[in-house]
């Protein structure tokens, strides 16, 4: 037993210490000093509004358009 612990610390002692302190830190993280919620820019937030709106209301009527337009060609059909 003790001859395990004359090898451990001997083998701890021959490992060379400049290699793992020279290593860069890969996971750092460094300040963030602007923050912006949205990744481009926008100057007029006005027309930026107006086709957020539009994009998302786009978005949100084509379920109801495409209901429509079948339920108009299936009562169409039958007639």
């Amino acid at each position: 037993m003790l001859a395990n612990q004359r090898l451990a610390s001997s083998v701890l002692r021959a490992r060379p210490t400049g290699i793992i302190r020279s290593q860069p830190r890969r996971l750092a993280h460094g300040t963030h000093t602007y923050y912006d919620a949205v990744p481009f820019g926008y100057r007029n937030k006005k027309a930026f509004r107006i086709k957020y709106v539009a994009y998302l209301g786009t978005g949100f009527a084509l379920p109801f358009v495409a209901v429509g337009y079948q339920l108009h060609n299936w009562a169409g059909s039958s007639a």
